[in-house]
């Protein structure tokens, strides 16, 4: 009997506008002496109403917050909920942050009934993935700073917006900051031009 196919949506950060607001403004006078846009709109909002419509798609709820204590619970938490099911056929998609979620998880234990992972915009900690798996499929764009820059504090040793190991592809988004890819823009050329994120995101996951 086929297993039914669940995707699990691992979000990522809250926008700063969620944040209070010393905090908030701190954050804004870093990313402005860096020269990188922030993101004030809820990325949760856009790919929610675009990606929960379709059958089988599963929002994956955490505190959202980039503390470790509160990656750490987001960790344990996505497990219990890869235990609860271990009778499905699993695709996960991990956004900006989410995607760390997930490799941390992951790196704990392997789940044979994860055909597939997609990371968009990913914060990876690691560059080098050893752990068990089927395939996973690395988004990114050279644009990113803030992702960039994100890994370099998170994991300046061993993080990467490129993946490395076994049934891994990475495919570069030309020119989208973190910001655009989190908004779902469109893609301006290359192998997905005029298709915006979430629309590539659905491909790959039926590929």
């Amino acid at each position: 009997m086929k297993q039914k196919e669940i995707v699990i949506i691992v979000p990522g950060a809250a926008p700063l506008t969620k944040y209070p607001i010393f905090i908030r403004y701190l954050f804004f006078s870093i990313l402005y002496f860096l020269r990188i846009k922030p993101i004030k709109e809820d990325h949760a909002d856009i790919w929610g109403r675009k990606l929960l419509r379709k059958n089988g798609f599963i929002w994956f709820y955490w505190s959202r917050k980039v503390d470790n204590f509160s990656l750490k619970i987001a960790e344990r938490r996505l497990k219990k909920v890869l235990d609860s099911y271990k009778n499905k056929n699993i695709k996960l998609v991990g956004i900006s942050i989410g995607g760390q979620i997930i490799l941390e998880t992951l790196m704990k234990k392997s789940y044979d009934n994860v055909s597939k992972i997609i990371f968009i915009g990913s914060i990876n900690g690691y560059h080098k993935i050893n752990f068990k798996h089927k395939k996973i499929i690395n988004l990114y764009s050279k644009k990113d700073f803030l992702t960039y820059i994100s890994i370099k504090i998170l994991s300046p040793f061993h993080g990467s917006r490129r993946l490395y190991g076994k049934n891994i592809k990475n495919i570069i988004l030309p020119n989208l900051t973190h910001n655009q890819i989190c908004s779902d823009a469109k893609v301006e050329k290359g192998r997905f031009k005029g298709k915006s994120i979430t629309q590539i995101i659905t491909q790959l996951l039926r590929d």
